[in-house]
């Protein structure tokens, strides 16, 4: 019975350490998961706490997560503590636009951010189109499509289009990333002990702007963060 209760306990341990503790899509939060089965009323995105999945169905988000948590200051459409996996099915999107003032000047919003890893898979032809910035501790993506439009004109705040602490992990799909404005920063951001990982084959775009030059390897800054150029578009057969 120790040993059975030890294993429960161990179980229920690990769920607790890889599940999402809190999310809030387009500004509606998923309390104790009682709407998860509906988030919007739409029917495009629906939660599942068992996998830690969100899935996306031709979803629209266009609210940031305002009022919510007073440590996200730019209010982003997806907001998580926790890992979270986002499942994609059809043509999706995130537009918050320039919501927050910062120093007297509007500062275009996150599109997603997380304390934890996001994971994104998809269908074949599935897509994710978002107007803004993702920052989450891990990235790993393994299907689907992802594009990233990123435009920032504060004279002081330099913003990038993925911003991980610690992993970027492309195994499988496409992402791609584009930077304009006064003040745009570069595509991919880690911080210093950041590990970009991309599969063996896939076909690596960079440059200042789209459609960048096919390049064999990342160029990447050292110091105290790496970062690309303006564009980057990683494709993986």
């Amino acid at each position: 019975m120790k040993k059975l209760s030890s294993i429960l306990i161990l179980f229920f341990t690990g769920f607790l350490l890889f599940a999402t503790d809190r999310l809030i899509v387009d500004n509606v939060e998923v309390k104790d998961f009682k709407n998860a089965t509906d988030i919007l009323g739409d029917g495009t995105a629906i939660f599942d706490p068992a996998t830690s999945t969100l899935t996306l169905n031709n979803a629209r988000l266009t609210k940031g997560a305002q009022g919510k948590a007073f440590e996200y200051a730019e209010f982003p459409a997806i907001l998580f503590e926790g890992k979270l996996t986002i499942m994609l099915k059809g043509k999706n999107s995130i537009v918050v636009g320039s919501d927050s003032t910062v120093m007297g000047e509007r500062l275009h919003n996150n599109a997603i951010s997380g304390n934890n890893t996001l994971i994104i898979i998809g269908d074949k032809n599935a897509s994710l189109e978002i107007n803004g910035m993702i920052q989450v501790s891990g990235y790993i993506q393994k299907s689907g499509t992802v594009m990233l439009n990123v435009e920032n004109n504060h004279s002081k705040i330099m913003k990038w289009g993925l911003y991980c602490e610690k992993n970027i992990d492309i195994s499988g799909g496409t992402i791609s990333v584009l930077m304009t404005g006064k003040n745009s920063g570069g595509a991919l951001m880690m911080d210093k002990e950041g590990i970009l990982s991309i599969a063996q084959g896939a076909a690596l775009y960079e440059g200042n702007s789209e459609p960048g030059s096919l390049v064999k390897a990342l160029t990447l800054s050292g110091g105290l963060s790496k970062e690309s150029k303006r564009f980057i578009k990683i494709a993986v057969p």
